[in-house]
């Protein structure tokens, strides 16, 4: 739920308008691409139709809420993420945030959790 909460942080929403280079265009951090609101088409409960707009951009921690060793998961660990640090590394400022496209989102996130099952498996082994 932390997560979800997060969607309405305010450093997400400066990252966003920070990432805004004229209106309904964003630029992403990583491939430099200007990218358009996405226009959906609907229709609501009673049947009218809807037309709604979703930014094109996906807002990404710079470092990583939980780290990327694998570290910080077991309450074994030394180096365990506790309550109040995983709180902080959550809700942060703009300055540590990145908007990126979807792909570059993507990605970003495939080589994250690659790196962190390494790491897992590496440690198993040990």
């Amino acid at each position: 739920k932390l997560r979800r909460a997060s969607i309405f942080w305010k450093g997400r929403t400066l990252a966003l308008i920070n990432a805004r280079v004229s209106p309904g265009k964003y630029k992403c951090q990583m491939c430099q691409q200007v990218f358009g609101m996405i226009k959906t088409e609907g229709v609501d409960k009673k049947g009218n139709k809807k037309t709604r707009y979703k930014n094109p951009m996906e807002v990404d921690h710079i470092e990583s809420v939980m780290p990327m060793d694998g570290s910080g998961y077991r309450k074994d660990e030394p180096n365990r993420i506790d309550w109040n640090s995983y709180v902080d590394r959550l809700f942060v400022g703009p300055e540590k945030l990145s908007t990126l496209c979807h792909q570059c989102h993507s990605t970003k996130t495939e080589l994250e959790n690659s790196s962190r099952s390494f790491y897992k498996k590496e440690k198993k082994g040990k």
